[in-house]
């Protein structure tokens, strides 16, 4: 057994938790695996098992192709688009970017589109920058959703544009 005066300073050791992960709620509870390395490993194999076993080694292949693409689409869309900046290298199915409007837009950019049910974007930081991100990876995902957030992301910045516009 272990006391500790400063709980936090055993999660700062421990915890590899990312940014985008982070929240500013007291979590101890649920995020035990965070305060100490026993309980630090997940059983990430049966994941894999579960996919390959539903899908096949070929339709694992053909879902990961296509959200790659579907990414790759994403970037270039964003990428045409003067109000975006792509922030970080995009090989895979994971997208890093902003809006140039700044920090305040960017996070009321998120706020808008979680809030709204249609997607669901988390967010990171990038040299200092609130940066946003995207991680296409669902099963269900179509090319028309991904297509769709583009949409989505446009027209949000729109709105919180307007709104931030508007405030005396």
């Amino acid at each position: 057994m272990l006391y500790l005066r400063e709980p936090a300073w055993l999660r700062a050791a421990t915890s590899l938790t990312p940014h985008y992960l982070t929240s500013g709620e007291d979590e101890v509870a649920l995020n035990l695996n965070e305060y100490g390395h026993q309980l630090g490993r997940r059983f990430r194999s049966l994941k894999l098992w579960f996919v390959l076993r539903a899908l096949g080694l070929e339709g694992a292949r053909v879902a990961i192709g296509n959200h790659v693409a579907w990414a790759q689409e994403l970037r270039a869309l964003l990428d045409a688009d003067p109000d975006w900046e792509v922030l970080a290298p995009s090989p895979f199915s994971t997208l890093v970017f902003r809006h140039r409007g700044g920090d305040d837009l960017n996070e009321a950019i998120e706020g808008a589109l979680n809030g709204s049910g249609e997607a669901f974007i988390s967010h990171t930081k990038v040299r200092g920058s609130y940066a946003l991100r995207a991680a296409i990876g669902n099963l269900r995902t179509t090319r028309e959703d991904v297509l769709l957030l583009f949409d989505l992301l446009k027209g949000s910045a729109a709105a919180v544009g307007r709104g931030a516009a508007s405030t005396p």
